[in-house]
């Protein structure tokens, strides 16, 4: 193999703007596994050391860069260049720090470097631009998510035992705090708003399962009566449902979205105007709304361990009707060659909640394991989602 040109021809697709353009998901998604595969493959003991030492910075930057406005007076300048000194100026920094701060995202590939102290945006800038990008990375750097330190003791200390039942979880030692997950942002609004955004824009730009997913085989679109036809449970603030209304608004009055009060900050008016009802659930308690033909689960039930998901599972199993479905979206893990998206969220889930991301034959028995049963199962990304139609055995 000639090396030479194979990092000629690396670094010219480097160089391509629209990128996106070139290929389909999954062809883009392979390239860049196997790019990431070769970049770590030819890394040396320094560069491996230094990138785990380096690494907590990256989100620091990004958000500072956001709450500067760096990214955005870099962004609005595209597709031409800026100089630091012009930045510097429009943001009243000194245009020292700025230099070094563009110096080093540019390492980082969060901005170009096209000449001393010239920056041009790229697409990991417009990234860091788009409305709510704020949010996710504060989220990102916040206590809630940063749970790295306590790895290594928790896995020590539970090596030979269930790791989903053992406490205190990195989670607690993080934030110094008994609570679960759901209780703390309960009690710090500016994290639970920022968890919000998050769960609306984690998905940008890829195709979500309203697209990809046979929904209008499993609800009755052109249904005359006031059955609700799709019930998003824990749905939060709505996007979801939002989502399924955009593309059949025949549905108008027959969605709706169900979580605790303290869960989003959307109004109950904010969802009557756009044709969604708002009902007050815990999906532990009995499910109020009963018949209705699908009962969708968003990235739910890996936050709990399987004793908790029997019994949401359960409460919703009584209220179907012999044509009712539950729609279960959520990562199902493959035998092999599992996506890192995948294996993160399933770290997160055992040191946030004590829970897991499972496997297609562990939901299959949890499925079974209360008198329900996989009727299809669609994946609609190349990371890892998929959507489950699970029926009344």
């Amino acid at each position: 193999m000639d090396y030479t040109t194979l990092t000629e021809s690396l670094e010219k697709l480097a160089k391509i703007e629209n990128t996106q353009s070139l290929m389909n998901d999954a062809d883009r998604v392979r390239l860049m596994e196997a790019a990431r595969a070769v970049s770590l493959k030819f890394e040396m003991p320094f560069e491996t050391y230094f990138r785990l030492i380096f690494s907590d910075m990256e989100v620091g930057l990004a958000l500072a860069g956001v709450e500067l406005g760096i990214w955005k007076a870099v962004a609005d300048k595209s597709p031409e260049s800026a100089s630091t000194l012009a930045l510097a100026s429009q943001l009243g920094m000194l245009e020292d720090t700025l230099a070094r701060i563009l110096r080093f995202a540019s390492t980082l590939y969060m901005v170009e470097e096209v000449g001393e102290n010239f920056y041009r945006a790229n697409n990991i800038t417009r990234h860091f631009t788009v409305e709510r990008a704020e949010s996710v990375l504060f989220l990102a750097g916040s206590r809630a998510v940063r749970i790295g330190p306590g790895l290594p003791e928790f896995f020590s200390r539970t090596k030979m035992e269930d790791p989903t039942v053992a406490r205190p979880l990195p989670w607690n030692i993080s934030t110094g705090s008994d609570l679960s997950v759901y209780e703390w942002l309960a009690e710090n609004p500016r994290e639970r708003d920022a968890f919000n955004d998050f769960m609306f824009v984690q998905t940008t730009g890829l195709a979500g399962f309203v697209e990809k997913f046979p929904l209008d085989q499993y609800l009755d679109i052109s249904d005359a009566t006031n059955r609700i036809q799709f019930v998003d449970v824990g749905g939060g603030s709505g996007h979801i449902s939002r989502a399924v209304l955009a593309r059949y608004p025949s549905l108008y009055g027959k969605i709706a979205v169900e979580d605790r009060e303290d869960a989003n900050t959307v109004t109950r008016s904010d969802f009557s105007k756009d044709g969604i009802q708002n009902i007050v659930h815990d999906f532990f308690t009995p499910q109020p709304l009963k018949g209705a033909k699908a009962f969708y689960m968003r990235n739910l039930l890996h936050n709990w361990t399987t004793d908790k998901c029997k019994v949401i599972l359960e409460r919703l199993r009584d209220a179907m009707a012999p044509d009712s479905v539950i729609l279960v979206d959520d990562i199902v893990i493959p035998p092999t060659g599992s996506h890192w998206y995948s294996t993160h969220m399933d770290l997160m889930m055992l040191t946030n909640h004590g829970a897991t991301e499972r496997t297609e034959a562990q939901f299959a028995d949890l499925f079974d394991s209360v008198g329900l049963k996989r009727k299809e199962l669609v994946r609609y990304n190349s990371y890892g989602p998929a959507i489950q139609a699970v029926v009344r055995k």
